[in-house]
């Protein structure tokens, strides 16, 4: 089980107060996910965690390989951080979704450089 620090998957699939659902700039993408974890260093993230689909940006979740990478990431984290692996150092992340596309992909890129 993931310690309480760390969000789940079902936390970037479905935003709640771990994880972070705004408005992208620029390109009028609808709703941004994000599953974010505080630390003294950032890792940035992109993740497929929903699938792609013409009509809308982002379609279903994907159960099979992106929430498991989602869940791998912040488990592994939650680990290093446990350990102490680290000394005085604690992991975080900014974990986006890309929606298995290559252009909103891009845009949270983009996002995550600029500190948005």
């Amino acid at each position: 089980p993931l310690a309480s620090s760390a969000p789940t998957a079902a936390a970037i699939a479905e935003p709640t107060t771990t994880a972070t659902a705004t408005a992208a700039s620029g390109a009028g993408w609808p709703v941004k996910h994000a599953a974010v974890l505080e630390g003294d260093v950032i890792l940035g993230g992109l993740m497929m965690v929903h699938s792609r689909e013409d009509s809308i940006t982002c379609g279903q979740i994907m159960p099979q390989g992106g929430i498991q990478a989602l869940e791998a990431m912040l488990y592994t984290l939650d680990q290093v951080n446990k350990q102490q692996l680290l000394p005085n150092v604690t992991l975080g992340a900014h974990l986006l979704d890309d929606c298995d596309k290559d252009t909103y992909g891009l845009e949270m890129a983009v996002d995550f450089i600029k500190g948005k």
